[in-house]
């Protein structure tokens, strides 16, 4: 929508667009969407899980599952916390056998 594109578009579609800063979210509905791979991040999911005890239970047990197939942990893939450099969880976030589980665990988790 930045690059000056007709919201009408969108709205055409069934999909609601606003500017942030222009409407009031507070009594507005929520939507997430799953995504596929390519949408992971480092720390996706962290706020969540402190903010929602559900969501901690989910990473918990998928990290149980992980550690029990793979033999490393999810969570140091994702969190902050871990003792690998920036770019090298960035890198492995992007691989394969990390993206999707991360991701399922968050699909699953919301």
């Amino acid at each position: 929508m930045d690059k000056g594109r007709n919201p009408a578009t969108l709205t055409g579609r069934g999909i609601f667009y606003a500017d942030r800063r222009e409407v009031d979210f507070s009594q507005s509905a929520r939507a997430f969407l799953f995504t596929g791979q390519g949408s992971q991040y480092l720390n996706m999911g962290m706020e969540l899980a402190k903010r929602f005890e559900i969501v901690q239970q989910t990473f918990d047990e998928a990290e149980h599952i992980f550690q029990k197939e793979v033999g490393v942990s999810l969570k140091s893939f994702i969190e902050d916390n871990s003792n690998m450099s920036l770019e090298e969880r960035e890198a492995q976030l992007k691989d394969t056998r990390i993206a999707q589980p991360a991701t399922l665990a968050m699909d699953i988790a919301i």
